[in-house]
């Protein structure tokens, strides 16, 4: 009888799992696919594009393990082709991230150690100080606490011939650090290009072809290009520079040897996959490119700039609007003189963004930069942040601005040539044109040497830092500066060769007598002869 009982209650508990089984496997957490209104965010993003008079632009949005919304916006080139989830952007830094996830695999497995000397694995590593090419770690690398210049390298972009990504290494022998090694926090590009020729010689793969194997195939990141040759097939974005608000399609040679730092091509699809393995433990779908150990590590702050934002292994780490009330994420965005990208992940809620667009400007990034932080907004039900002026009214005022200097400028050189037409006391000219003759000779002759000359007058790049908002302004060569700020930086050049055209006019004034003396002295004939008298012989 008992065996009965228990035959029907443990039929009836069978049964009950049957029939509950799927309720209770449903009633697992799951992603909340319908948490953000995409509709709210595809108006702000249409909004944004056109109040910046960005081209285009393509979002990705996961939750969890899924991409829960894709979509592309706009044109992506002069031709007028629309930009979609699959087209390719110049990501810039958030290349960084990338590279610093095949170094932490190469870590994982063993055969590279955080901190060892970079020169166990490049045994030619060099910088400027022979004691710290010895000391400079994997890790000061990964950190950006090597001590290696911001602008190292930098002159890379530009470059009409790039060089090899050894040769670029190998350029650091004559830079000279600005602090020790482990030191401080100084960005800068030239660190992962050394990463990227550590993993060539432990790996014995090029750059290209490790991360091809070990990171896009895993991931399923086909739209993704990491050298300067690319499948006819892809679509890639033309990137545009801002010329006094308007932008315009820019073709720059390509860097590369820049590319682990600064330079792959990737569409917005394979970057939500690229950050699904980085919200969920280093795995998508079924592959697993890094430990969840590995993954936490990377987006652990190792070098903290202020007490709510730090560095990691390729991540920025901290609230990702800068308000410490906000949600802790990761995040990198990437900047070239022409795009301009964004990634970030927030591990509350296990959301993440993707936003690239095809247009950039130095000038006034702050404008373009508030747009991911936006979404990360309008995602997480946090109050969008009060805006300030928009980026048309800000280059408006810059547009007004140098039309006033040039007006000013042209009506100086007017002055003085008509000045020097007409008489005027000599002693009182002099002491008036002193301070102005040394301010448009010395203005003028400071931007035609160069901006890196004005690391030596610190008082004034920082003034000029402060204006076009790049703290690094005094260590920008020319040719990065035109690049970086088109509009800004050719102007400049005019108006440089205009302060020394009126200086020399100037000086010309100064020292010379007025033509006008000469032309209004009163005319006299020549002074004629007469024979003296003297007695006539009679």
């Amino acid at each position: 009888m008992r065996e009965r009982r228990r035959s029907r209650y443990v039929a009836v508990l069978l049964s009950l799992l049957l029939l509950l089984g799927p309720g209770l496997a449903a009633a697992e957490p799951q992603p909340d696919h319908i948490a953000g209104d995409f509709g709210a965010i595809d108006a702000y993003v249409t909004a944004q594009l056109r109040d910046n008079h960005v081209p285009g632009a393509a979002l990705a949005i996961v939750r969890g393990d899924q991409i829960v919304h894709l979509r592309g916006f706009g044109t992506a080139g002069p031709d007028g082709g629309a930009v979609t989830p699959e087209t390719l952007f110049v990501i810039g830094s958030m290349s960084k991230s990338i590279t610093a996830l095949a170094l932490m695999q190469l870590v994982e497995s063993g055969q590279v150690a955080l901190d060892a000397p970079v020169r166990r694995y490049l045994p030619w590593f060099s910088v400027a100080e022979p004691a710290a090419s010895e000391q400079i770690t994997v890790r000061h690398l990964l950190t950006h606490r090597s001590g290696i210049p911001e602008a190292a390298a930098m002159e890379g972009i530009t470059a009409e011939h790039p060089l090899t990504l050894e040769g670029r290494v190998r350029a650091l022998r004559t830079v000279r650090l600005v602090s020790p090694p482990g030191a401080a926090f100084h960005y800068a590009n030239a660190d992962y290009l050394a990463l990227a020729l550590v993993i060539e010689s432990i790996s014995g793969q090029s750059y290209d072809a490790y991360v091809r194997t070990h990171i896009l195939a895993p991931l399923d990141m086909r739209n993704t290009a990491l050298s300067d040759v690319v499948d006819p097939q892809m679509h890639i974005a033309t990137g545009y520079r801002y010329w006094f608000g308007v932008p315009l399609a820019a073709d720059l040679p390509f860097p590369r040897d820049l590319v682990p730092a600064g330079y792959i091509r990737a569409s917005a699809e394979d970057l939500a996959h690229f950050l699904i393995a980085q919200l969920n433990g280093g795995r998508y779908g079924g592959a697993t490119v890094l430990s969840a150990a590995g993954i936490a590590a990377m987006q652990h702050p190792e070098a903290h700039l202020v007490p709510t934002i730090g560095y990691g292994t390729g991540w920025w780490v901290g609230p990702y609007n800068g308000d410490p009330t906000a949600p802790e994420a990761f995040y990198h965005g990437g900047s070239t003189p022409q795009f301009r990208t964004y990634m970030l992940g927030i591990p509350e809620g296990r959301w993440g963004v993707v936003l690239l667009l095809n247009a950039n400007s130095d000038l006034f990034r702050a404008s373009l930069n508030q747009i991911p932080g936006g979404v990360a907004d309008l995602l997480t039900g946090s109050p969008l942040p009060e805006e300030g002026l928009d980026f048309v009214t800000k280059y408006l005022l810059f547009d007004l601005a140098v039309l006033l200097a040039t007006a000013l400028q042209v009506r100086t050189a007017a002055r003085l040539a008509r000045a020097h037409l007409r008489p005027d006391d000599r002693p009182q000219r002099r002491i008036r044109m002193l301070l102005p003759l040394t301010w448009e000779l010395g203005l003028g002759l400071g931007l035609l040497v160069g901006l890196p000359k004005l690391g030596h007058l610190p008082w004034l790049a920082a003034l000029l830092g402060a204006l076009v908002g790049v703290p690094s302004l005094g260590d920008l060569p020319w040719a990065l500066f035109l690049a970086l700020f088109p509009d800004l930086g050719y102007w400049m050049l005019v108006f440089a060769v205009s302060l020394l055209g009126s200086g020399v006019l100037r000086a010309a004034h100064y020292l010379a007598p007025p033509v006008g003396e000469c032309l209004s002295a009163p005319h006299r004939p020549p002074t004629r002869l007469r024979p003296t008298s003297a007695a006539v012989p009679v």
